[in-house]
């Protein structure tokens, strides 16, 4: 049989940035005792998943052998998940919803002119049009009045119209282990900032039954915590 160190380098082999796929060495402690791997692109999602799964399940993610990595760059996602999958850990990743949109696409995950990918950019030009949202030249959300590209994909998210389609593209990449953030990213489902004091804010307040049924749609997030476990 292969040895666990030529599996990894052909894996890794495999990846397109070499160096960003030997993240599995760097985070080795972290899924040296894990049976499982959840990968996250978000700061928030690493910060707060520990807190919110302890909330719900009573145990740790880590006494569950559940290891939650951080990973810079959402293209690093699908070449993680191959990496760790060559090396027999199951996987899976939670993503924001603009990863559908480029990084999918682009590592073979989704047709680039798949339908429903095809109906959201033509909400992006009617947003363009009525000056909510600035696009790229592949017709995607840029920086726009300062804001990020991420506030374009919450406008979409928001969009009675693109909301089929959203439903329909969190399935396709269900079915690779892939989580989206169908509104966007997770700030919007507690409506926190991306800031350091407001997810300790959010870990401070969250044994308050209270907080949690006042959050925008905290109830998604214990779907996503239940799927991670799963």
């Amino acid at each position: 049989g292969l040895r666990m160190k030529d599996v990894v380098e052909q894996a890794i082999a495999n990846a397109d940035h070499q160096s960003e796929a030997l993240f599995a060495l760097s985070n080795s402690t972290k899924i040296l005792f894990s049976e499982k791997v959840a990968i996250t692109e978000g700061k928030t999602e690493k910060i707060i998943f520990p807190a919110v799964f302890e909330n719900l399940f009573g145990v740790s993610p880590g006494e569950d052998k559940i290891g939650i990595v951080e990973i810079g760059g959402v293209n690093n996602i699908p070449d993680t998940m191959r990496v760790l999958r060559a090396m027999g850990l199951p996987c899976k990743a939670i993503a924001d919803l603009d990863f559908v949109f480029r990084t999918a696409p682009a590592k073979g995950l989704i047709a680039a002119d798949h339908e429903d990918l095809a109906a959201c950019r033509e909400i992006f030009r009617r947003l363009e049009a009525e000056g909510h949202v600035g696009l790229d030249e592949a017709g995607l959300p840029r920086k726009h009045n300062g804001n990020p590209a991420i506030v374009a994909f919450e406008l979409l998210a928001a969009d009675v119209g693109a909301q089929p389609h959203i439903d329909r593209l969190f399935d396709a990449m269900l079915d690779y282990d892939i989580w989206l953030w169908k509104k966007g990213a997770i700030e919007t489902y507690l409506d926190i900032a991306k800031t350091d004091a407001a997810r300790m804010t959010f870990i401070s307040r969250l044994p308050d039954r209270a907080y949690r049924d006042a959050l925008p749609d905290y109830t998604t997030i214990v779907d996503a915590m239940a799927w991670l476990r799963g």
